[in-house]
């Protein structure tokens, strides 16, 4: 099969599928009403500060491996270094081609399992690490959404997925939904998922305020993090995991540079990396390595 084969040729990374505070951060909220009377057809965007609590109340689990440092990958999210990091000026410097090889079969390998449009309901999903949204674009097509949350520390990026992602697939959709009859385009509307990105770091979005997210559900169905965590600081590693747990309903996929064998991008080791997710709270972790 060729979902199988794709699964396959996962190399050298690893997908771990498990069941299951706040500094002042900049926050882009678009929440399309397709209901409501006048709704345009590229969402609507307000851009507000959210500084209501102090990350000072926050309790940190200090973790495991701290001196094992973070790894850079160039500057992610700082665009002080002219933006070499962020994902946008990557897919810039090679004239908008295809995202890298390996963020595709991770994101593929997951949404094999749980894509599709004829499941029982539709899903929540969380993603942290949106990047230029590739993932995302796949999710709208692959997946039948209710809800999508984002967090990505780099604002151009988040710009870019909300107007050419986002804004672009909402009125594409309402194009075709206008095509239909009357009953069948208040029907279609009113399934049509919520979208919502934050300008910020995970940690830096209180819990409470991406739970909102979730149409009254406090958590996602599925929550993805793919090439994420080896940039996260040793002291903050255990606690970024413990908000995905809290935040994730049924599973968690994660993926990241194994530093056994890849020590350059690499954080951690396969197996340190399992014993952080279980020190987080993770009762089931499964590991796929190539």
């Amino acid at each position: 099969m060729e979902n199988l084969a794709e699964l396959r040729k996962i190399n050298e990374r690893n997908l771990m599928l498990t069941n299951t505070v706040n500094k002042n951060a900049e926050v882009y909220r678009y929440v399309e009403d397709p209901l409501k009377e006048g709704s345009p057809d590229k969402p609507e965007i307000f851009q507000r500060p959210n500084s209501v609590i102090q990350v000072t109340s926050h309790t940190q689990d200090q973790g495991l491996f701290l001196d094992q440092e973070a790894t850079t990958h160039g500057g992610r999210g700082d665009e002080s270094k002219e933006g070499e990091g962020d994902e946008l000026s990557r897919l810039k410097k090679r004239n908008f081609e295809a995202y890298s090889e390996g963020h595709r079969r991770m994101y593929m390998s997951a949404l094999t399992l749980i894509g599709g449009q004829d499941t029982l309901r539709s899903a929540n999903i969380l993603e942290v690490g949106v990047g230029i949204g590739w993932g995302l674009g796949k999710m709208m097509n692959e997946v039948k959404l209710r809800s999508y949350v984002g967090v990505e520390p780099c604002k151009t990026c988040v710009r870019y997925v909300k107007e050419q992602v986002v804004g672009k697939w909402i009125a594409h959709r309402k194009s075709e939904i206008a095509k239909l009859s009357p009953r069948k385009q208040k029907l279609y509307l009113a399934e049509m998922p919520t979208f919502e990105l934050f300008a910020s770091t995970f940690l830096e979005v209180p819990q409470e305020t991406l739970a909102k997210g979730f149409h009254g559900d406090t958590q996602s169905d599925f929550s993805f993090c793919i090439e994420v965590v080896e940039h996260v600081a040793p002291h903050e590693r255990v606690d970024f995991f413990k908000q995905m747990r809290a935040l994730t309903n049924n599973t968690l996929f994660f993926s990241t540079p194994n530093k056994a064998t890849h020590q350059k991008d690499g954080a951690l080791t396969s197996s340190q990396w399992h014993e952080v997710v279980l020190r987080a709270g993770f009762t089931t972790v499964s590991i796929i390595e190539w």
